[in-house]
């Protein structure tokens, strides 16, 4: 089966035909043509042109759709993840602990020895505010950012196994971000 690219004065190939494989695309003047008359000879039409077919392996469109999903949690991640200088994301996890080590600590009534907090000590010294105020907010950012990256990474895992278990090209291109 055939269809005639008239811009390109052309014929692409749509199904293997002979020595003519799915997605060739045939001038008149080479020497393939005259399979591309054989076939018209048969009965056969031209059909409209409806685009060039695409020839890539199951193998290959999953591999290019799973770097297209994951470019797009990337970028996702990262457009929450640019309100912040990198070196300070750095700290996040640090962060974390320590506030919620202390927002225990106080929860349980200020019993024993404080634990340690470094970061958030000097976090609080520098932004000249209680620790009592800055252990709270940093927990607040910590809990939004776990949701929205949870449900990022979920979303993204389950596309994955999406592309994964596909079993035709047009199954794997239905896949989107």
């Amino acid at each position: 089966m055939f269809s005639h690219d008239k811009d390109a004065g052309t014929v692409v190939c749509l199904e293997d035909y002979g020595r003519i494989k799915r997605g060739a695309v045939i001038p008149k003047t080479n020497e393939l043509y005259t399979d591309v008359e054989s076939w018209i000879a048969e009965g056969n039409e031209l059909q409209a042109f409806g685009g060039y077919p695409d020839t890539r392996t199951l193998d290959d469109a999953k591999a290019q759709k799973l770097t297209e999903i994951n470019e797009s949690y990337q970028a996702q991640m990262a457009g929450t993840l640019s309100k912040y200088p990198n070196v300070e994301t750095l700290t996040f996890d640090k962060q974390e602990r320590e506030a919620r080590a202390y927002q225990e600590w106080v929860d349980n009534g200020s019993q024993g020895a404080a634990p340690s907090t470094p970061l958030v000590s000097n976090l609080a010294e520098g932004r000249q505010m209680s620790k009592e105020d800055l252990v709270p907010r940093i927990i607040a950012k910590a809990d939004a950012f776990t949701e929205e990256s949870g449900h990022a990474t979920g979303k993204r895992q389950y596309l994955e196994d999406r592309i994964n278990n596909a079993t035709t090209i047009t199954d794997v291109e239905a896949v989107n971000w």
